[in-house]
C-alpha cells in the first residue's frame, strides 16, 4: 500500500472550545479528527453516488466532554 501524502490541514474551533482537524490528502481522501471528544457515535451517514454531497453526523455519548451542557 502506498504512503498517503497530506496536502493540507485545517483546524476549526467550535463555540465551546471544541476543536476539529480536517486533513485533505493528495489522493482525494479526507480525514477529520475531533480533538478530545470521545466517546462519539455515528448518528447519520449519507454516502451517495459520484459528484454528490457527503454528510456524516457524529453525536457525543455519555461521558464525552462534547456532551451539551444544560443549565439547571
Amino acid at each position: 500500500m502506498a504512503t498517503r501524502r497530506l496536502g493540507h490541514t485545517v483546524n476549526v474551533k467550535g463555540p465551546r472550545g471544541q476543536s476539529v482537524d480536517v486533513k485533505f490528502f493528495t489522493d482525494g481522501a479526507i480525514r477529520f479528527r475531533l480533538n478530545e471528544a470521545g466517546p462519539m457515535m455515528i448518528r447519520y451517514a449519507f454516502l451517495p453516488g459520484s459528484g454528490q454531497n457527503v454528510i456524516v453526523e457524529l453525536t457525543p455519548t455519555a461521558g464525552s466532554p462534547w456532551t451539551a451542557q444544560t443549565k439547571g
